[in-house]
């Protein structure tokens, strides 16, 4: 794939100096890197290029046989003469002068950043010398017509071209079918002749090979415009003849009665590159206007000559030019080797730099080949995308859509869409913390004053305290499997009373189970078990997204040390609406508190597939707080042990406690869509939602069955293949399908804020394999699936 280096020349003058930034990339590709620096004042350039320039005009040459002047290309507004050696000698001087102080100027080593400028593209010039261009980007036309060839570190590159263009540019997006052929389309016009000798240029293009050309021999402006809007389209548009630049206006003259200015056949211009003209070359005088116009037009090439130019020079450009480019070379070499070879003129100085290469930056400059539609370069010879039949849409979003449903039946999406579940959690609204819950932590300081474990007489001494607030329960999430210093009958007492829910752990490996306290009613447990989703993504996606609340009889839970049938949360949730006298029930093997259904995650819910559904699992709709750390008012063990003004007893009235470990230093963090939390958070979240389900009405997460995600899925399927068969510019095209994308993903996001999980990324998919099917369908689907 080829490189460019654009050098794009801001804001500046030669009084003052430029700004000016080097941005490298591939074809296709973004900027691989971009710098900033700026090019020093310089007086002399412009005064010697304004010399050079009046001294060029004056000029006149002889024809190869030295008879006649008849070879130049005679503007009618000069007066010309016959040019003399002080002519000619003083032009060379110029000319000479201005490539020594052009070369100087680009190799200033003092100016801010443009030593760094020349290093690095010094180095991608060597590193690509034949995949590489140069483009010179300005907003001055003037800075075009300088001698750049002069730049001391293209010497060595002889396959490096420079081109120029605007900042200010755009892709024109073809809209019409171009019949395909293996030929180039040309269109040759050959205008007014007088004092010209065309036949040269006519010959040299009726020498390609494999180009199809149409030549217009001194055409009416109506012939002209008629010819440009042939159906089948052009790729390559030549004129020669008399041409000439007033006020940034280009005009060429198609005969001695008529003249026109781009603006005058813009319409017909713009249609032609719409149905494929890529190239348009001014073998003629003074090209500068016409390539500002047709740059306006969002042609991707134009090749003209800045000056006045004598029938020889142009002649002997075109000749090499075509010959060169036919060879494949790339455009900007052919035109960098046609440039060179004009030095054999040496009673012109400067004749090299008379062709100027214009190209719009967002199109990549098509070789010979491509032209033809052939190579990895290949111009597609369908510039449009037809409109496939509304029956045909159909067929292929019921298509699409029904194998993206497949695909996420087998899993194969499942770990995307978990993603898509964590982002919508992260995007949810800010709640306030849950004033029903209080947390009280050990941290760092409380472990260094009362010791690691918590010894059982510290403990029992805290839940006494805890206690008399007259909590509606207490959760004890510290591990009392042994006894851990002197008061274990005390602590054993004090968790005797139903009001406290002590924890095990069930663990799928029996050994690692962890038992309750001793002497504890199985009736009072908790079990704190928290379950990632790695083992159902089968990658490393480790988050707690599910949250157990009761378990199921199963052989490994009968071996295990473990005997709560129920969840931390679900116990304490439990306490606390019976403290409200609230009912609690099973109902078809889902949890019902009060009015409230807890709706059983089953085998496939939602984003997950092939669900491990074994007991009675719920998603966690963990309540986003300001601090995701906090979800509830945390106080320490030291604040209800000494009674300090963190902590009264009123504080706990008839609210769930949760007593465990804060300390950083004892690991105990999990995966969630909030990052990292403590297993004692998350079952303050699982807590929190349920209370929050039943008394604030705030929904717990739902999803839709089989036929309602297939209907979804569906219905974006058919709206990517709808896109594609309501507009036809591939510019408006992926505009509306990002659109659509947007539009989905803020339907997801409202549904989230209701708590229902509707599937994204299948939806996505389906959305954008239809229309990239129906896209590749265009071009191969048979007639009756296809409006042309």
């Amino acid at each position: 794939m080829s490189r460019v280096a654009v050098l794009k020349i801001g804001q500046g003058s030669f009084e003052q100096g430029f700004a000016v930034t080097l941005q490298l990339r591939e074809d296709y590709g973004s900027p691989i890197a971009e710098l900033e620096g700026r090019l020093p004042a310089n007086l002399e350039i412009e005064s010697l290029y304004l010399c050079w320039q009046q001294t060029f005009r004056s000029l006149t040459v002889l024809d190869r046989s030295n008879q006649h002047s008849d070879d130049w290309e005679v503007d009618q507004h000069l007066v010309t003469h016959r040019s003399t050696r002080e002519d000619i000698e003083a032009c060379r001087q110029f000319a000479k002068a201005l490539e020594m102080n052009m070369g100087a100027w680009l190799q200033s080593t003092a100016a801010e950043g443009w030593q760094k400028i020349r290093e690095r593209l010094a180095r991608e010039l060597a590193s690509y010398p034949d995949r590489i261009r140069v483009v010179v980007q300005a907003r001055e036309p003037q800075l075009w017509k300088l001698p750049w060839q002069a730049w001391d570190l293209l010497r060595d590159y002889p396959q490096v071209g420079v081109g120029y263009s605007f900042p200010d540019f755009e892709q024109e997006q073809p809209d019409r079918a171009i019949a395909t052929s293996k030929l180039v389309r040309i269109l040759a016009v050959l205008g007014d002749r007088a004092q010209l000798d065309l036949t040269p240029d006519e010959t040299a293009i009726q020498q390609l090979k494999q180009a199809d050309t149409i030549f217009l021999h001194q055409p009416t402006a109506q012939e002209l415009i008629h010819r440009l809007r042939d159906d089948r389209g052009w790729d390559l548009f030549f004129f020669a003849g008399h041409s000439h630049t007033e006020q940034q206006t280009g005009k060429i003259a198609l005969n001695d009665r008529e003249s026109l200015e781009v603006d005058q056949f813009r319409n017909a211009l713009r249609e032609a590159i719409r149905k494929g003209l890529k190239i348009a070359i001014f073998n003629s005088c003074d090209g500068l206007g016409l390539a500002q116009r047709l740059a306006s037009l969002n042609i991707a090439i134009v090749i003209f000559m800045q000056e006045k130019v004598p029938d020889s020079v142009a002649q002997s450009f075109l000749k090499e030019f075509l010959s060169e480019y036919e060879k494949d070379q790339s455009l900007y070499t052919a035109v960098r080797r046609s440039q060179e070879r004009l030095e054999e003129f040496q009673n012109l100085p400067g004749a090299t730099w008379l062709p100027i290469l214009y190209q719009n930056p967002a199109d990549v400059p098509p070789t010979w080949q491509a032209l033809q539609g052939k190579g990895s370069n290949a111009l597609p010879r369908r510039s449009f995308l037809p409109k496939v039949k509304l029956h045909g849409v159909m067929l292929a979003s019921l298509l699409v859509a029904s194998l993206t449903l497949w695909a996420r039946s087998q899993g194969i999406l499942q770990a995307w869409e978990l993603q898509a579940f964590d982002q919508v959690m992260r995007q949810q609204p800010i709640e306030p913390i849950d004033p029903r819950l209080v947390i009280v932590g050990a941290d760092e300081e409380d472990i260094r004053q009362y010791g690691h474990p918590i010894p059982d007489a510290t403990l029992a001494q805290l839940l006494q305290k805890l206690k008399q607030g007259k909590p509606a329960a207490i959760g004890v999430d510290i591990v009392r499997d042994q006894p851990v210093g002197k008061g274990q009958a005390q602590l054993i007492e004090q968790l005797s009373d139903p009001l406290f829910v002590p924890i095990c752990s069930i663990d799928s490996i029996s050994e690692k189970s962890i038992a309750p306290p001793q002497k504890l009613s199985e009736d009072q447990l908790g079990f704190v078990d928290l379950h990632s989703d790695e083992q159902q993504t089968g990658n490393q996606d480790s988050t707690v997204r599910r949250y157990l609340l009761s378990r199921s009889p199963n052989p490994v839970a009968t071996s295990s040390r473990c005997p709560a049938s129920y969840s931390f949360a679900l116990q304490l949730s439990a306490r606390y609406f019976q403290s409200k006298k609230i009912a609690i029930a099973v109902q078809a093997n889902q949890w019902q508190l009060g009015s409230t259904l807890v709706r059983r995650l089953a085998r496939h819910s939602g984003g997950y597939q092939n669900l491990d559904d074994r007991g009675n699992q719920s998603l966690i709709r963990y309540r986003r707080t300001l601090n995701p750390q906090q979800i509830a008012r945390q106080i320490t063990f030291r604040d209800v042990l000494r009674n300090t003004g963190e902590f009264k007893s009123d504080l706990v009235v008839e609210r769930v406690v949760l007593v465990g470990i804060t300390a950083p230093s004892i690991p105990d963090l999990h995966n969630t869509p909030y990052g990292r939390l403590r297993g004692l958070q998350v079952h303050a979240h699982s807590v929190s939602q349920l209370l929050s389900a039943v008394e604030d009405r705030r929904r717990l997460i739902h999803w839709l069955p089989f036929w309602g995600d297939a209907i979804w899925v569906l219905s974006w399927s058919l709206v990517g293949g709808l896109i594609l068969w309501r507009f036809r510019r591939l510019s408006e095209q992926g505009l509306v399908l990002g659109s659509a994308v947007l539009v989905l993903y803020g339907c997801c996001w409202l549904a989230f804020a209701q708590s229902l999980w509707i599937p994204f990324v299948p939806s996505a998919i389906a959305l954008l394999l239809t229309s990239g099917t129906i896209a590749i369908a265009n071009q191969i689907a048979p007639k009756g699936l296809v409006d042309q």
